[in-house]
């Protein structure tokens, strides 16, 4: 196979970068990583324990948004989202992108990804592999992994060290994961976001993670937006996130998250960061 046009230091980072952008983090540039790194410690100390402080009418509408992504089976939406790098000098520089998902249980993933600097890439996931296609630069990153998407989801976090800030609105325990980290929580009110209602929450995780919901009322409680607030890092950074085009059962087969590498393509290394690489304290405590 005839070499890449991707620079040897773009080869290792084409799949992480890529399944990052996917599941809605951000490949931050390396003055805004070392920023944060450089900033854990003048990161807000931890709060004391505090006593739960539960509000039973922010803790409905959130329990059916659990039980409509839980319980679909198959469902695909659209999602603009944007989040902040601190620099150096603490100035704060936003970046995003936008993204069509396909999920289908228990382990089918399609992710189109649009990034603002023009940047299109295709993320596939069939049970067997998870696979990367760079439009820019005509190449593509596999590696085989087996499992549902709870396991995909650890192994990109785990093993690939990636943020997942939208990850675990669709894992299967999603209900256990804010129950386990969720110290606060209260309701704003109700909203209406283009011809909708939706009520309007505010959580607030055990490691210092404020997370805000908007979530449709009635039968379908699917979010229309939330915001990620990193309370403990310095600059108090946030993710930002706008759902629509939201289909429960949409037409999935198993084509949708198959990869055929286009003609003319070229496959590169996907490439594993060391394990114990320590993360920065944006990575750290996501929700």
């Amino acid at each position: 196979m005839r070499h890449s046009r991707v620079s040897s230091g773009a080869r290792g980072l084409l799949a992480a970068l890529a399944i990052a952008l996917a599941f809605g983090s951000g490949a931050e540039p390396a003055a805004a990583q070392e920023a944060a790194a450089t900033g854990a410690a003048e990161a807000a100390p931890a709060a004391e324990a505090e006593e739960p402080l539960i509000d039973p009418a922010a803790v409905e509408p959130v329990k059916r948004m659990v039980a409509t992504l839980t319980g679909a089976e198959r469902f695909s939406f659209t999602v603009d989202k944007s989040y902040d790098a601190i620099q150096f000098d603490g100035e704060t520089i936003e970046f995003g992108g936008r993204q069509e998902q396909t999920i289908r249980r228990p382990d089918r993933v399609r992710v189109e990804s649009w990034d603002r600097d023009g940047r299109h890439l295709q993320t596939f996931y069939d049970g067997k592999a998870v696979t990367v296609y760079d439009d820019r630069n005509k190449a593509f990153a596999r590696a085989e992994r087996t499992g549902d998407i709870d396991q995909l989801i650890d192994f990109l976090r785990d093993d690939v060290g990636l943020r997942m800030p939208l990850a675990d609105l669709f894992a299967s325990d999603l209900g256990k994961i804010l129950v386990d980290n969720v110290i606060a929580a209260r309701s704003i009110g109700v909203e209406t976001i283009g011809e909708a209602s939706y009520d309007h929450v505010a959580l607030r995780s055990r490691e210092g993670v404020g997370l805000q919901l908007w979530i449709r009322q009635g039968k379908e409680a699917v979010p229309a937006r939330m915001v990620i607030t990193f309370e403990r890092v310095r600059g108090r950074p946030q993710f930002r996130a706008t759902f629509s085009d939201w289909d429960l059962s949409p037409r999935a087969p198993d084509r949708l998250f198959a990869f055929e590498p286009p003609k003319g393509t070229t496959s590169v290394p996907f490439l594993l960061p060391k394990r114990g690489t320590a993360a920065t304290p944006a990575e750290e405590g996501g929700l």
